[in-house]
């Protein structure tokens, strides 16, 4: 393990269900991993990028990881074990690993900074990038349709106790990246390990891009940073 070491580890499969090519997909003329990939290449000491895509192994301007087939189904394997893989089968490997993802637009050079100053805390698994969650979207606030046609909230007794936003605990949704020691990576065998320390990214960063619409509003988004500029 190569002590000290910070690498940036970038997942851009080729498939997608929801929105086929999307980590190909342009974002400000620019395709979605090769944004990411800008941004990690003058943060980490390195920076990889796991595909299975050719277009995207043959424009890469890094290093780049053949994606196993069998980790190459987003309905049947975890990011975690796409992690695992790399570092068990590589000689080489950084005392800290960075996941950028593709479709987390908004990360920015200051989430890195930060989780690159974190996880050298000895007491630290990981750092994750989150978002606050809003009240309707609120864990509490959910509800689902059981057999017989009808809603009911999901966590009842919850919500009969925090019935409005102000009485609500604030919850949080991952917002596409974490840094995590390769060791606690291994033997905890997930990215999170016991103790993550969150950054907490903002309302831009709560953007994922899962369908074609998201991309559009990311659009948005940027063109009017630009404006503003």
């Amino acid at each position: 393990m190569l002590k000290g070491q910070h690498w940036g580890f970038i997942p851009a499969r080729a498939g997608s269900k929801r929105f086929p090519g999307k980590n190909k997909a342009l974002l400000g003329g620019v395709p979605l991993w090769k944004r990411s990939m800008n941004l990690c290449l003058p943060a980490f000491d390195r920076t990889i990028i796991s595909t299975d895509d050719d277009d995207i192994a043959k424009a890469a301007d890094c290093d780049v990881v053949k994606r196993p087939a069998h980790l190459s189904d987003g309905m049947t394997y975890r990011i975690d074990d796409v992690l695992l893989d790399f570092v068990n089968n590589n000689d080489e490997i950084p005392e800290y690993i960075h996941l950028v993802q593709c479709t987390s637009p908004f990360t920015n050079n200051e989430h890195l900074n930060l989780g690159k100053w974190t996880i050298v805390d000895p007491n630290v698994d990981s750092v994750q990038l989150v978002s606050v969650i809003s009240n309707t979207q609120h864990a509490y606030s959910q509800r689902i349709i059981i057999e017989d046609g009808t809603m009911k909230f999901f966590l009842l007794q919850e919500r009969n106790q925090f019935y409005n936003s102000q009485r609500k605990p604030a919850h949080y949704s991952f917002s596409g990246y974490v840094a995590i020691k390769t060791e606690s990576l291994i033997k905890n065998d997930n990215i999170w390990g016991n103790n993550s320390i969150p950054i907490d990214g903002g309302s831009r960063c709560k953007v994922d891009i899962d369908k074609p619409s998201d991309l559009q509003y990311a659009e948005y988004l940027l063109r009017k940073d630009l404006t503003l500029h």
